[in-house]
């Protein structure tokens, strides 16, 4: 928020408006138009978006490089990202930050809940950000490691398995950023993360029929739990935004959608805006909010269009050939396009678009 205020600057500029601090270095970095950009290349190669995009070049070039390209950056991404992290953590004061929002992601099962309060160590450092990450890296590293070095030929579930797990996750760290944290209930029915981390190293030991048949009934109850019933409870639990109908502005005109939803402060984003926003997507999507303004569409509406879009693009690419990959990118933008027009929505009318 602080880089979105300030004005960008000439990559060719010998002024530097900023100063020379080290508070001010990441600003320089971010504002400069050339290196924001080689930085959002680094980053480009992440998601569904980048995965039907190497698919189609793929496809159209007729070589395996784009996929593999994707595939094997992702270690520069990693190392680019902590690197970063770690240099502005050691720079912050040596105090904790986050304790409750790290906190609130700890995912702890009932093992580690009984343990005695000594043992229980809540995390408190200007390192906090670090423990989510290396839970999921210990938990889900694990299982891919079983599931590569002894049982390859149940890769295909352990993916499932560990995509169910990764939700699970992310449900705990939008839950976080929302100010809440998911129910006991949901933590403890998905054994928390010890307990599944424990089950699925012991069926490992007793052999191979036992892995798989535990990574299947995982499958099948994490997925029931996680995916769905945490969904539910999630969404039962929100707060609507309702703006009256007086209140609302009867058939805003295009100029006025990117007045309200598109001001500086998300257009010039330096980070957090996806690549392709900037290029095109915030460019067309206020005709999109525009028409949906204009139906019977909720706003978790257009969410759960998205996430149909999403799953879309995936089974997409089981049709071989160019045409599955072509079909794949296209719904990968248009996933991001709902993205951009439930927000947008939101900004204008509240959770009830009429």
């Amino acid at each position: 928020m602080r880089e979105a205020a300030l004005p960008r600057a000439s990559l060719l500029s010998a002024v530097d408006p900023w100063g020379e601090s080290a508070a001010t270095f990441s600003v320089r970095v971010n504002s400069r138009t050339s290196l924001r950009w080689v930085k959002k290349v680094i980053h480009m190669p992440i998601g569904g978006n980048a995965g039907s995009c190497s698919a189609w070049l793929q496809q159209y070039l007729r070589r395996y490089l784009p996929f593999r390209a994707c595939w094997c950056s992702r270690p520069l991404r990693g190392v680019y990202t902590l690197l970063g992290r770690i240099v502005r953590t050691r720079k912050w004061n040596k105090e904790s930050f986050g304790v409750e929002l790290i906190g609130s992601q700890l995912d702890n099962g009932p093992m580690l809940d009984s343990l005695p309060k000594i043992l229980r160590k809540e995390p408190d450092s200007r390192w906090n950000w670090a423990n989510p990450m290396l839970n999921r890296l210990l938990e889900m590293g694990i299982v891919a490691t079983i599931a590569f070095v002894w049982f390859p030929q149940w890769i295909t579930v352990a993916f499932g398995y560990l995509f169910i797990v990764a939700f699970h996750h992310y449900d705990n760290l939008y839950r976080a950023l929302a100010g809440s944290r998911a129910p006991r209930w949901i933590t403890w029915g998905g054994f928390g993360r010890e307990g599944r981390t424990l089950i699925i190293v012991i069926a490992s030991f007793v052999g191979i029929t036992a892995f798989y048949d535990v990574l299947n009934l995982g499958v099948a109850w994490l997925f029931v739990w996680f995916v769905v019933l945490a969904s539910v409870q999630y969404l039962g639990v929100q707060t609507r935004r309702v703006i009256p109908v007086n209140e609302r502005e009867a058939s805003p005109t295009i100029a006025r959608i990117k007045e309200v939803c598109q001001p500086p402060s998300v257009r010039d984003r330096k980070n957090s805006e996806h690549w392709v926003a900037d290029v095109y997507l915030r460019d067309i999507s206020p005709y999109l909010t525009k028409l949906l303004l204009r139906t019977s569409i909720t706003a978790n509406g257009v969410t759960y269009l998205m996430i149909l879009t999403g799953a879309l693009a995936g089974f997409a690419l089981l049709i071989p050939g160019l045409p599955g990959a072509t079909l794949a990118l296209l719904l990968g933008q248009m996933q991001m396009l709902w993205d951009c027009s439930d927000g947008e929505g939101r900004s204008l009318a509240g959770d009830f678009f009429t």
